[in-house]
């Protein structure tokens, strides 16, 4: 009897509260993304991750070209971190506390974009690399843009998101056909720079001439391919 009473009285104890957590009312809500100065950021190419202080909830969206912001289903009455990234830089933190029912867009505002433009030379420093391909990846070795050099070996300026978190940072790799450099751990916080790229590669030259010999006969007929090494 007395073990009985005892479950009666943990039950109607505990009820209230599970009650509560399967009930527990959603509330739809609405993320900007918004710069420094208004404007509204386009969420394409932008993740946003939602953790809950308790650990319980973990939800992440991929944003939508179609879209203007992201829109999330979440429990009240929970305290939740919000955090943002786009081409894997962290560009965007919020706390928010749901204690009641809301509908207002909650906007959260993100770091303005830096530019990035580059001028890639041969060994010399001086003569212009063109038609070299240029790629840009993440520090997560993830491809975000490939481009190519002018005339004057120099490329578009890139709009791309500030590393401001540690650990983020750009790589860069030059290609010309099976030739590769690379130029690492590109940084900015602000701004809009421009970076000079010094490959190992010496200039083009518009023609050689190779001599073959054999017992000290220079022009000897192998009548066979041969392989020739050129040295700066």
């Amino acid at each position: 009897m007395i073990r009985l009473l005892f479950f009666l009285l943990l039950a109607i104890f505990l009820a209230p509260l599970i009650l509560n957590s399967s009930f527990a009312e959603n509330n739809s809500l609405r993320f900007e993304l918004v710069y420094p100065n208004g404007d509204r950021m386009p969420i394409s190419n932008s993740i946003l991750i939602v953790n809950s202080e308790d650990g319980e909830i973990h939800l992440e969206r991929q944003g939508e070209a179609s879209e203007h912001y992201f829109e999330i289903d979440l429990p009240e009455s929970k305290k939740y971190e919000i955090t943002v990234f786009s081409h894997d830089m962290l560009i965007g933190t919020k706390y928010i506390s749901m204690e009641k029912k809301t509908t207002e867009i909650i906007k959260i505002p993100v770091n303005s974009p830096i530019g990035m433009k580059f001028f890639v030379f041969y060994n010399d420093g001086v003569t212009p690399i063109e038609n070299a391909k240029l790629k840009i990846y993440s520090h997560m070795n993830n491809l975000i843009s490939t481009t190519k050099t002018d005339a004057d070996g120099k490329t578009q300026r890139f709009w791309l998101p500030s590393t401001i978190s540690q650990g983020n940072f750009y790589n860069v790799e030059i290609l010309i056909d099976d030739l590769t450099y690379h130029f690492p751990n590109v940084r900015l916080n602000s701004g809009s720079h421009d970076f000079n790229i010094t490959t190992k590669w010496p200039s083009v030259i518009d023609s050689t001439t190779i001599q073959t010999s054999s017992n000290g006969n220079l022009n000897y007929n192998w009548n066979k391919n041969f392989v020739a090494e050129l040295y700066d």
